[in-house]
């Protein structure tokens, strides 16, 4: 399920995405109300942050991983074939994005939220291949009042699925 996630990212569903804007500061965000899953008090939804300007991000450490696939498009499957976990971490230095697409799930009762996969952009709107994706969950994050993610957890959450 992670690997079809990470897929996700890496090959963009820009053509199929139904972006609607929920606020602006440096950047324009947007959240894919048409690709909300609810199970339960947590909702799973795509956003996405879209900048005039490119940003910069200093260094990204990640712990890479090789892998050769088997696709099989018309059943809609896929095959991992082999793959290979590299221990040491690896490092991109400076690396210049115009937009972010992220997939996170909400806890609309906790107020909680975390990224499940996230992947960096040089294009607007996630247009073109991504520069830099990572397909694993980061740890629940308490919400605070008044901030993005603030916004973001009242936009899904009051939407009726």
């Amino acid at each position: 399920m992670k690997f079809l996630l990470l897929l996700s990212l890496i090959f963009p569903i820009q053509s199929f995405a139904d972006w609607s804007l929920v606020y602006q500061d440096d950047a324009d965000h947007y959240i894919d109300y048409a690709l909300m899953t609810k199970a339960g008090h947590k909702i799973r939804a795509w956003y996405l942050q879209n900048y005039a300007e490119p940003q910069t991000i200093k260094n990204i450490q990640y712990r890479s991983i090789k892998n050769r696939s088997e696709f099989d498009c018309k059943a809609r499957k896929m095959r991992i074939l082999a793959y290979a976990l590299y221990a040491e971490p690896q490092t991109i230095k400076n690396i210049q994005y115009r937009s972010i697409k992220n997939r996170s799930e909400f806890d609309c009762k906790a107020r909680k939220m975390r990224i499940l996969a996230y992947a960096l952009y040089a294009e607007p709107m996630a247009q073109g291949r991504a520069l830099f994706n990572k397909g694993e969950a980061l740890d629940w994050q308490v919400i605070k009042p008044k901030t993005l993610n603030d916004l973001y957890l009242k936009s899904v959450c009051s939407k009726k699925r």
